[in-house]
């Protein structure tokens, strides 16, 4: 067994003590000049000062993780902008497009119109007719938003995995995240 004894600092440089080992734990650093020995798909990087240890990519695939998160986030932060927030209130919208395409189906038969659509025509003032209308105009400009954010969100994505390891993936990351969040800016009115 070769056990060596390493000098162990902190991201700053302060001593933490030091450790007999074979094996050098990830995310370590070690300030003898000499490289560490290194299990298995280990990466040891000298910056002058101390050795940084790691998995082979994993500085990678972290970086490539956190752009895209952020990229998930602007996408959420879209659809939040888009819609009044809470899950109970999208069950009650998508209840009234339901409605309103069974009510459509009937062919806008008054006598059969359905109280979620006779609910916001009362609350605008307005015709179930013209209810039904603002209904629709508002379930598909809510369906093209989603499509819009899912196209970006899905492009960034693919952008960021296919970019070269030492590419910078906050600034591939960017002009998607622009973007989503211009996305919601101008809404309609949801009934």
């Amino acid at each position: 067994m070769n056990v060596k004894t390493y000098s162990i600092v902190d991201d700053q440089g302060k001593y933490m003590g030091y450790q007999e080992s074979n094996i050098v734990p990830e995310g370590s650093h070690f300030i003898d000049m000499a490289p560490p020995s290194l299990s298995e798909g280990q990466q040891a990087i000298w910056n002058g000062q101390v050795w940084h240890i790691f998995r082979d990519n994993e500085g990678v695939d972290i970086a490539k993780n956190k752009a895209i998160d952020a990229i998930d986030s602007a996408a959420d932060g879209a659809r939040a902008r888009d819609q009044s927030v809470g899950q109970l209130l999208d069950i009650e919208y998508q209840q009234v497009i339901e409605a309103h395409g069974r009510w459509y189906a009937d062919g806008y038969d008054e006598t059969k119109c359905p109280e979620e659509i006779k609910a916001w025509a009362d609350a605008e003032g307005v015709t179930p007719l013209q209810a039904a209308q603002e209904i629709a105009e508002a379930a598909a400009h809510r369906e093209e938003v989603i499509r819009q954010i899912r196209s970006i969100r899905l492009a960034g994505k693919a952008a960021v995995r296919a970019a070269a390891d030492d590419a910078d993936f906050t600034a591939i990351a960017g002009p998607f995240i622009d973007q989503l969040n211009h996305i919601g800016d101008t809404t309609i009115a949801a009934a």
